[in-house]
């Protein structure tokens, strides 16, 4: 049983306490696959304060092994005595979103993440950047960091996108969630469309190209572009992903086709152990009731 929750408001103030999915920064549940990592956590929000959400967060466990759910779905401790985290999420200036969050993982690590995103409606433009650190001297001894810039431009039918990244020497994966020492999803604005584990690799700089397209009545393309060059001599990891999708009703369901190209230094490898490119075709059948 993955979700079990109890959720009650008083005023502007809502706690939720149970086994749910998390969406924040550096601590949430992978959707890509059918079943969906979850934790057992309290959560507070609150929206006292005009433009402003205060969010506080306790996590003592999860069925989370390493970016996908742990075998029978079994529930364990996340990481190793439970995590806290809290954060202000700030509008009053109405084409501007920030956001801080504060994470203690306890006796492991504590982390921050800094956000803003400008949207000038106008002329169809939005902007943003992303800082963060993770201070991990209990588990590796490394503190490591990263940030992340990004441009869009969306009017009408059409949105398209173009981000930048760049992670420290010793980097770590940036969802905590997947654990300190593994592999997962990041929540940087360069994160790739399926090959997850590159992005936030050390000493790696990215840069993602996004273009969305919708065709009224026929159906929404997207082309998603990601390519990742890892400097560091700790590893052969270059990634080079180009996606391509189309998503539209068919009957009562909503069918995605996608077309994934992927050239990996570190996948499907030669006799010689270079990386071959390859493509992958994946269809997505969406019933909701």
């Amino acid at each position: 049983m993955s979700e079990a929750w109890i959720a009650a408001s008083a005023g502007n103030t809502t706690a939720k306490l149970g086994r749910m999915e998390l969406d924040t920064p550096l601590l949430f549940s992978e959707t890509w696959a059918l079943s969906s990592n979850t934790f057992e956590a309290a959560v507070l929000i609150n929206t006292d304060l005009p433009d402003t959400t205060l969010v506080g967060a306790w996590v003592g466990k999860t069925n989370d092994g390493a970016g996908v759910v742990d075998t029978n779905g079994k529930f364990r401790t996340f990481m190793v005595d439970g995590a806290y985290a809290a954060a202000v999420v700030n509008n009053s200036y109405k084409p501007l979103t920030v956001q801080a969050w504060y994470y203690d993982v306890t006796r492991a690590a504590q982390a921050f993440w800094l956000q803003a995103d400008y949207s000038l409606a106008d002329l169809g433009l939005d902007l943003g950047a992303q800082y963060t650190s993770v201070d991990a001297e209990a588990v590796s001894g490394e503190t490591v960091n990263a940030y992340a810039l990004k441009v869009g431009y969306g009017m009408d039918a059409l949105s398209v996108s173009a981000a930048f990244s760049q992670t420290a020497e010793d980097a770590l994966p940036f969802n905590v969630g997947s654990n300190l020492a593994a592999s997962g999803q990041s929540k940087l604005y360069t994160e790739a469309w399926w090959n997850y584990g590159y992005v936030g690799a050390a000493d790696t700089q990215t840069i993602n190209v996004t273009a969305e397209y919708a065709v009224k009545d026929v159906a929404d393309f997207g082309l998603y572009f990601t390519q990742a060059d890892q400097a560091t001599a700790a590893g052969n990891n270059d990634l080079q992903e180009v996606t391509v999708t189309a998503t539209m009703p068919v009957g009562p369901v909503n069918a995605t086709l996608a077309y994934v190209n992927t050239d990996a230094e570190d996948q499907n490898l030669d006799a010689s152990l270079n990386g071959q490119a390859y493509n992958t075709v994946q269809v997505y059948l969406t019933a909701n009731f």
